[in-house]
């Protein structure tokens, strides 16, 4: 059997001359996948970094960009989403309400309470302190809020 048989043959029985069988995934797509499940399990580490995360997927920091391009969240971005839900989650949690906001911080992955306060601003409307109240106590009575 010639060369040009075995190639027209494997044509006919749609087997292609590929030595690796194609991939379902797109490489970007699938770091971008397993960058977004590192930082969810990452975010309380203070040191976590893009530069952190590219050395730990074996890319450089560029190609990691390059990866979350044309995405809603860059790799910074997703670091500090993950960080405000830990925050926030420990802030509504009844059994963490004798921490005081340096003590959040650090489990969140802050550097300081002053960050802290920054991103529940930004994410709330108020302070760490006001948002834990309203969580944990419920509107006050004429504070305009709804009951």
């Amino acid at each position: 059997m010639t060369a040009t048989s075995t190639r027209l043959g494997r044509r006919r029985l749609g087997i292609s001359g590929r030595r690796r069988p194609p991939r379902d995934v797109p490489p970007r797509t699938a770091l971008r996948a397993g960058v977004v499940v590192y930082i969810a399990r990452h975010a309380a580490d203070a040191g976590l970094t893009p530069a952190r995360v590219a050395a730990r997927f074996g890319v450089s920091p560029r190609t990691l960009s390059r990866a979350f391009a044309r995405t809603a969240l860059d790799v910074p971005g997703h670091i500090a989403h993950a960080r405000l839900d830990l925050a926030l989650e420990a802030l509504r949690d009844a059994r963490l309400a004798h921490l005081d906001d340096d003590a959040v911080a650090a489990r969140c992955g802050y550097r300081s309470a002053t960050g802290l306060r920054c991103a529940v601003v930004a994410a709330t409307g108020m302070s760490p302190a006001g948002y834990r109240g309203l969580v944990l106590d419920g509107p006050r009575q004429g504070s305009g809020a709804p009951a």
